[in-house]
């Protein structure tokens, strides 16, 4: 009975924490098409590069992950630009 509590009690574990991470997954896409959609490139690159952080298991052919690493490297390069251009303005 002690074993089938423990693995009943770490299925329901399992299943809050993919519940968790489902709720981080669909936020964090949330956040970026809205970093995105308003130009905040610091934002696009957090998010962005959290979620490749997170389909790091995914095939490298997926196409929503080639997506993803191809608009995160386009977004950390405006990111960087546009830190530039407000270094230079401050001189």
């Amino acid at each position: 009975a002690g074993d089938a509590e423990r693995a009943a009690e770490m299925e329901r574990q399992r299943d809050e924490m993919r519940s968790a991470m489902d709720a981080d997954y669909a936020a964090r896409r949330l956040r970026l098409h809205h970093a995105l959609s308003t130009e905040n490139w610091e934002e696009a690159t957090v998010e962005a590069r959290a979620l490749c952080a997170m389909l790091v298991e995914v095939d490298r052919e997926d196409s929503y992950k080639t997506w993803l690493e191809r608009t995160r490297r386009i977004v950390q390069a405006k990111y960087d630009k546009s830190r530039e251009s407000r270094k230079k303005k401050r001189r």
